[in-house]
């Protein structure tokens, strides 16, 4: 069995360094992983790290590669591409915006688009995991991403949120809002609440 069809059989569709090394060493022949990625075989995840197994017709999933990225570091997906999808806004984003304590720069991986924002530990609150295909993925909730979605278009009529703010689990925001050190997004909310 060949190389290419060894890594179709394998189920995993991210790859650690040490595993293709091994791969390559069975297969007897004088690939190195530079090769591998070259014949589109795998997708550099992170350059000597992590890669995406290309053999396994996977929807090359944004969330799956940014965890792949981080190796279970602290991080947490938010902004623009949340807001879509917890329909505060309707515009869909072509840019995944992650919270974390490492870096604070755009990258491409495997042709998407990523904004790493560097926060301190005390920004990871207000946050859920959802398993995507056996990984473990860290969004901000609802209400959490309420707060930055306030602080984003703090400018904005204190009506445009009432909508919003009115679907939201009081209790929860509430919790969060005490924790909120912006003082202006808590004035801010303070003010949509006397508007609902």
């Amino acid at each position: 069995m060949n190389i290419k069809e060894k890594l179709s059989n394998i189920d995993d569709i991210i790859l650690k360094k040490d595993f293709l090394l091994k791969l390559i060493d069975l297969s007897g022949k004088r690939y190195n992983i530079d090769d591998l990625v070259n014949l589109k075989y795998i997708s550099v995840i992170k350059k000597w790290e992590t890669y995406f197994n290309n053999m396994i017709p996977s929807f090359k999933d944004p969330y799956i590669l940014w965890w792949a990225y981080m190796d279970f570091k602290d991080f947490m997906f938010a902004w623009f591409d949340m807001y879509n999808k917890a329909w505060f806004i309707t515009q869909v984003s072509n840019i995944f915006t992650v919270y974390n304590l490492k870096y604070s720069k755009e990258w491409e991986i495997m042709w998407m688009r990523f904004k790493f924002k560097k926060v301190k530990k005390e920004f990871f609150y207000g946050k859920e995991t959802k398993m995507m295909n056996s990984y473990k993925i860290h969004f901000m909730t609802k209400e959490r991403l309420f707060l930055e979605y306030v602080r984003d278009y703090i400018n904005y009529d204190d009506k445009i949120f009432v909508d919003i703010y009115n679907k939201l689990d009081k209790d929860i925001l509430e919790k969060y809002l005490n924790k909120y050190p912006i003082k202006k997004v808590v004035n801010k909310i303070n003010n949509i609440k006397t508007c609902s």
